[in-house]
């Protein structure tokens, strides 16, 4: 698997497709974590591409320090806004957590959970 970020989702969702998540025994998962583990997985895996993109704008010499206050208060933002999504189900901005959620029922996502 390609480290999490961009392609993170591609990865996650071909996971699902040869895992008995969905209803498909296969020879290469034949023992699977329980549901409540891979949202757990899918929400850790998609959280590095935000992180990595507040990071890159703060690296390197001759940042500012009002550009750089301004990278973190959007993100602070961002992170607010997320969690209100989350509380209401929904995870568009988490495309992992999004695909896990539809393979698998409603009720076994626990979007609140990461919201808070």
């Amino acid at each position: 698997m390609a480290k999490p970020g961009k392609g993170a989702a591609r990865d996650v969702s071909s996971f699902l497709r040869r895992s008995d998540v969905l209803g498909q025994q296969r020879e290469d998962t034949t023992q699977l974590p329980d549901q409540r583990f891979l949202c757990e997985t899918a929400f850790l895996w998609d959280i590095p591409s935000h992180l990595n993109a507040m990071k890159l704008p703060l690296q390197g010499r001759g940042g500012v320090p009002s550009d750089m206050y301004n990278t973190v208060k959007a993100f602070r933002t961002k992170r607010t806004l997320w969690e209100a999504q989350m509380h209401k189900g929904n995870l568009s901005h988490f495309p992992s957590c999004q695909t896990l959620k539809e393979k698998l029922s409603t009720s076994v996502f626990p979007s609140a959970q990461f919201a808070d």
